[in-house]
């Protein structure tokens, strides 16, 4: 039941890994980190991809800017090979990733992300509207960020915390038919 919707979210949270800081003030190193880990984002692109290059030069930017060279280089992340992006997610600390949402949520429209993903699974704009409004609300999307960019679904509490709000949000939101598409997979 919620197969789909963790696909869903793991989805929009990997697109979302592509986003930085036009305004970072990089020195020279930390540019060319920057531009490496940008390149490998623009590599992993696909078709419909809802962030466009600014919106992952912001991340990418922002996240030198904020580790810096020295700590990423310390969990795999070098101008000469970013590596694997979840190693790097799951190598940070949970303080480093909470900075890491930070940026993603600032440098991405994260809600309009997820309005474009729930249209494009059959649920209606209005509806999809209604849901990220109210998910808005809450800690889902920072939450959703973090664990999708470790590559993992939401832990126990995390599950007991925020699928009662996504459930009563859906129950507002949208139709007996969306309700049952979203969770019939």
């Amino acid at each position: 039941m919620r197969a789909r919707l963790f696909t869903l979210i793991l989805a929009l949270g990997l697109v979302a890994a592509a986003c930085g800081d036009d305004d970072a003030g990089l020195n020279a190193e930390g540019q060319a980190l920057a531009d490496a880990v940008l390149a490998d984002m623009l590599a992993d692109e696909e078709p419909g991809d809802e962030f466009d290059e600014g919106d992952m030069r912001c991340f990418a930017e922002g996240m030198v800017a904020d580790l810096g060279v020295a700590r990423l280089n310390a969990i795999g992340v070098t101008a000469a090979d970013v590596g694997d992006p979840e190693v790097a997610f799951r190598a940070m600390s949970d303080a480093e990733m909470e900075r890491m949402a930070d940026i993603g949520l600032r440098c991405l429209d994260y809600e309009a992300g997820f309005v474009a993903a729930m249209t494009a699974d059959g649920i209606s704009q209005g509806s999809a509207e209604c849901l990220t409004g109210r998910l808005a609300d809450s800690d889902f999307f920072r939450v959703s960020f973090i664990t999708s960019m470790r590559g993992v679904e939401f832990s126990e509490d995390q599950d007991a915390e925020l699928m009662p709000i996504f459930f009563d949000a859906a129950g507002d939101c949208l139709t007996d038919e969306e309700f049952a598409s979203i969770f019939a997979g």
